[in-house]
């Protein structure tokens, strides 16, 4: 009988053994294939890829082509070239790609030919040249197009046939994974019928052998000594999975914190206990969850304070005996429990990040079964706080995690099942002490997968933080892009600003009313657009960290002065009383930039003479706003206007938000005067406060330090430029100027820009302003006609050949003759 009962147990054993190697090499070759799918998934995504930009290059090229035929721009022709050394090399990566897929070798070999036909034709017949008439252009234009139409034809092939392969190899996969699926399944439950099938065997044999009970009386003494250490490993588990059961059923750090130490308190049956957890940034332990905690308990210690701070540095469990009545009580309605007790403190270590510190009270003694369960389930705790705090920061993992918390159930019902079969068979069966240790070894299997998921958890979260530092820097790129775009934006809008005026003022007076009137609505909107492109690139300036700071004693008087000169023709013209208010305390000076100060005010200024009707007030006030030791000052705009709803309140100070934001709009603005001053007050080392109620007026308030510091991120000083040698300069024939013909009493202007059709505009417009203009179409040029004819005043561009706009305005103001020039 014996014989037989381990015959059927050995085979079931094997046959599950041999089930399980099975089901194993089924799904490790199945995972290769599905490996080897993706990779081909992914070569043929980026073949696509490759083709799409290969196409949209071209794309570039004939756009350059036709600007530059249209605008005589060099820069067009730039783009144009340096889109032809990125086509060669995209092709033959191409070729490269399609190694692997010869079905489209043929296309693309095509592709090749006629790309290489079409650069053969854009640099001989079909040469950009200005002189061409406009039938031949046209000739040139309809011979490319049938070009590019064959090599769009030959590209809409490429992307079909890859699109069919990219959807082959994506059904492949999927058949491929449903056919694991189906194996692993049909393993399992075969498994599953093998098990049973032996507990079935295990138990038929039990009862035939309870009847043969009393030849196994002499090994009764032993088997009972088996049992009570199964017993105590099996409370063990039984604990374990109690509070791992329970850290389960976790959604967020709070309730993971209370879940852990109430299971600890309920499960081991102690009064009182408080989980502490480490809070990196403070270097300190903060307490988070706890049972029949006193009001008065302290509820934080540094690292190495107290005993739980030594508890936390020591890597072991500290405990306290004999603790006297009077330290420590459990409050009841029915009265309050004391006693001698001991305070057992647990850290809580993964690897060597200390997570948290347990503290549990009691009174009389903790048993060693109870301190054996606290080492037990303190690693399995600290990796539950680690992985809820990596969930907290990496939201984008939050299904890989459920994931795992459900395989952590699975494989926790699984070791409770093993857990029941364990204590039947140490009732019975002398083999019961091997099968114990095998379970030992399951568990440190599981222990050793549960680091493996930390590990991957962990390499997640460090590539979503590369991922959040590129996308920071290709927003930075973006706002230093829009702060650089200074000169192409406001060069040709000047340009349309000064010939809509020379119009509207109609000096040969050969327009007529109406065109006076259309080119003054020219002006107009281009001013406004203007404005608009000033305030974007000011935002796109401080978003950059592009603005530079000039920090100086100014005195409060002064910019109220200011202030006052400029919005009281403002005030008398809408008929609302305007007042400056000083209250006491307020010092006499601030060392701030003067410029962004008066620039915040007079935007909030115009915002509140905008909303305020006839017959309202608007105020400035300048108070005193001291804080401690922070030497302060607030300067308050405040009206009697419509006010601002308080849902919108938050929004007014986002770009292009404006309280009034209706398609009935009727005060305009471009919605980024708030944004811009919110920057700068913060550039300043200050903030901004609004207090508004709707059809009661807005009081905006900006708070200063007595001293603002400037970040040194913030400012670029300029280089230290040595002036050339100025007798080598060229002099410009191209742009006539009155440089021949000044008299003593002319009053002269320098005009140093290296566009000629710019330059001419410019040149009109200060003759007609009563000046003898003098070009300059380089800045090396420019700084010899400043020191030879020292002009009144100069207009000088920013991006120049030779010297640059700014590098020359350092020269211009560090040269005595010159910086006295406007």
């Amino acid at each position: 009988m014996k014989g037989s009962l381990q015959l059927r147990l050995y085979g079931g054993l094997s046959i599950s053994v041999l089930l399980v190697l099975l089901v194993g090499f089924f799904s490790i070759n199945a995972l290769q294939k599905q490996v080897a799918q993706t990779d081909q998934l992914v070569h043929t995504k980026q073949t696509i890829g490759i083709v799409r930009d290969l196409r949209y290059n071209l794309l570039q090229m004939r756009g350059a082509r036709r600007a530059y035929w249209i605008t005589n721009n060099r820069d067009y022709l730039t783009v144009y070239k340096s889109s032809e050394k990125i086509v060669e090399p995209m092709v033959i990566e191409l070729r490269k790609k399609i190694e692997r897929q010869p079905n489209i070798i043929t296309d693309v070999t095509l592709l090749d030919t006629a790309i290489t036909s079409l650069f053969v034709f854009w640099d001989g017949d079909g040469s950009i040249q200005q002189s061409l008439s406009k039938d031949q252009v046209a000739s040139i234009v309809n011979r490319e197009e049938a070009v590019l139409g064959n090599i769009y034809r030959l590209f809409d092939g490429i992307k079909i046939s890859l699109n069919n392969e990219l959807e082959n190899n994506q059904q492949s996969l999927e058949n491929s994974v449903s056919q694991s699926r189906q194996i692993i399944i049909g393993g399992v439950i075969l498994l599953i019928t093998i098990v049973l099938l032996l507990v079935n065997a295990v138990i038929a044999t039990l009862k035939s052998r309870y009847r043969a009970s009393h030849r196994l009386k002499e090994t009764v003494s032993k088997m009972e000594e088996l049992n009570i250490v199964a017993q105590e490993k099996n409370r063990l588990l039984e604990g374990v999975s109690y509070v791992n059961d329970h850290i389960q059923h976790s959604e967020n750090l709070t309730e993971l914190s209370n879940n852990v130490i109430r299971a600890v308190v309920n499960y081991l049956e102690v009064p009182a206990g408080v989980l502490y957890l480490t809070d990196e940034t403070k270097d300190r332990l903060e307490m988070v969850a706890g049972v029949a905690v006193s009001a008065t308990a302290k509820i934080g210690f540094r690292i190495g304070e107290g005993i739980i701070g030594n508890a936390a540095l020591q890597k072991k469990a500290i405990s306290i005996t004999d603790v006297p009545t009077d330290y420590w009580k459990v409050e009841t309605a029915l009265g309050d429990v004391v006693g001698k007790g001991e305070i057992l403190c647990i850290p809580l270590w993964l690897d060597d990040d200390l997570k948290g510190v347990i503290e549990l009270g009691i009174f009389g003694t903790f048993s060693e079964h109870q301190k054996n369960l606290l080492e037990s389930i303190s690693h399995n705790v600290a990796i539950a706080i680690h992985n809820q705090q990596s969930r907290n920061r990496i939201s984008l993992l939050l299904e890989q995690v459920q994931e795992q918390k459900e395989a952590m159930v699975s494989q926790q019902e699984e070791l409770r099942q093993t857990n029941d079969e364990l204590s039947r068979q140490a009732e019975e069966l002398q083999a019961s002490e091997e099968e114990l240790r095998t379970q030992e070894e399951e568990l440190r299997q599981i222990n050793t997968e549960l680091l493996d998921k930390n590990t991957a958890v962990e390499t997640a979260r460090q590539a979503l933080m590369l991922k959040a530092k590129e996308l920071e820097i290709t927003s930075k790129y973006k706002s230093e892009f829009l702060a650089n775009m200074s000169h192409e934006l406001r060069t040709p809008l000047n340009s349309v600003l000064i010939l809509a005026k020379l119009l509207s003022d109609n000096n040969p007076k050969n327009l007529t009313t109406k065109q006076i009137e259309y080119a003054n609505i020219i002006h107009k909107s281009g001013t406004d657009l203007l404005e608009l492109i000033n305030d974007i690139l000011d935002l796109s300036k401080i978003e950059a960290g592009k603005i530079e700071l000039n920090i100086e004693e100014v005195n409060i008087d002064t910019i109220a002065t200011d202030l006052t000169q400029l919005f009281t023709v403002v005030a008398s013209e809408k008929k609302i009383h305007y007042e400056t208010i000083m209250e006491q305390g307020i010092p006499l000076s601030l060392k701030t930039d003067r410029q962004r100060v008066e620039q915040i005010l007079k935007n909030l200024l115009s915002n509140a003479f905008k909303f305020t009707p006839a017959d309202g007030t608007v105020s400035i006030i300048f108070s005193n706003r001291d804080q401690f030791d922070r030497k302060r000052i607030g300067i308050s705009v405040k009206d009697s206007g419509i006010g601002i709803p308080p849902e919108k309140q938050a929004l007014i100070f986002e770009a292009f938000q404006q309280a009034d934001g209706s398609t009935s709009r009727k005060y305009g603005g471009t919605g980024l005067g708030l944004s811009i001053s919110k920057e700068l007050v913060r550039l300043l080392g200050g903030e901004m406060e609004l207090s508004s109620e709707e059809g009661k007026g807005s009081m905006f308030t900006i708070i200063l330090p007595h001293e603002s510091v400037t970040e040194k991120s913030t400012v670029e000083p300029l280089p230290i430029v040595a002036a050339p040698q100025l007798d080598e300069v060229v002099e410009q024939q191209q742009v006539e100027d009155d440089r021949k013909c000044i008299g003593i009493e002319d009053k002269v202007m320098l005009i140093i820009e290296d566009d000629e059709s710019f330059a001419s505009i410019v040149k009109d417009f200060a003759r007609n302003k009563g000046y003898k203009p003098i070009v300059a179409l380089q800045g090396d040029e420019g700084l010899l006609y400043a020191k030879r004819y020292k002009p009144d005043a100069i207009i000088l561009d920013v991006q120049l050949p030779v010297i640059d706009g700014w590098s020359l305005l350092k020269i211009l103001k560090d040269d005595p003759e010159t910086k006295n020039i406007p």
